[in-house]
């Protein structure tokens, strides 16, 4: 933890502590103990899981032999938010992916958004991309993803949020009564519950892989 993080941590208990003494009254130094415990165990959790993902950057760049480049401080900070507040390992990996890409030199990713869009991503939405990708550009229905998942519609509606992936119209044919009982014509369904990613999920997808 950097001095920086220790003094605003200080600070949040004292203003914390302040607030809860006017509204409890005699029970604040109970209350500001357990905030108190609260607050250290926090700090360990975001240290470890720093460290966590740092092994793995470690890891990759000695494999691979990685040459690095300096970064931009609109890429860092983020950076270091996220991997601060993750602990899912599928989402660490990405995260130590990521990392390794902004900083090889023999990569030239620029895109400043990456780090936002995947601290917003639980391991249940990127198991959905991953599986998006897997169809090499092909749509899946959405009704598969629904038996999958605990709450597939929040799901879906979170990744076309963040424009990962797109709801893709279906052409069919049926039967033009106009005409006769043999003839058919093409139908645009808009709402066709088919979905796949987009040209920004795909690249997306390529950043926070090695």
């Amino acid at each position: 933890m950097t001095p920086e993080e220790a003094e605003l941590i200080k600070e949040g208990m004292k203003i914390t502590n302040g607030w809860l003494e006017k509204a409890f009254g005699p029970a604040i130094e109970q209350a500001g103990g357990m905030l108190g415990d609260w607050l250290e165990d926090k700090r360990n959790v975001l240290q470890y899981n720093r460290q966590v993902v740092a092994h793995k950057v470690k890891t990759i760049m000695i494999e691979e032999n990685v040459t690095t480049k300096e970064i931009s401080s609109k890429v860092l900070f983020p950076l270091l938010e996220g991997i601060s507040l993750e602990d899912d390992e599928t989402l660490q990996d990405m995260w130590a992916n990521l990392i390794v890409n902004y900083i090889d030199s023999e990569q030239t990713l620029c895109i400043t958004v990456y780090p936002g869009i995947l601290k917003q991503l639980s391991s249940q939405e990127v198991n959905i991309l991953q599986q998006l990708s897997e169809e090499n550009g092909e749509a899946v229905s959405f009704e598969l993803f629904m038996q999958r998942t605990s709450d597939g519609d929040a799901v879906m509606r979170n990744l076309e949020r963040l424009s990962l992936v797109e709801e893709v119209p279906q052409t069919v044919r049926v039967r033009d009564y106009t005409r006769d009982a043999e003839s058919t014509m093409e139908k645009i369904i808009e709402n066709s519950g088919m979905y796949s990613l987009t040209i920004f999920g795909i690249h997306f997808l390529e950043a926070c892989k090695r």
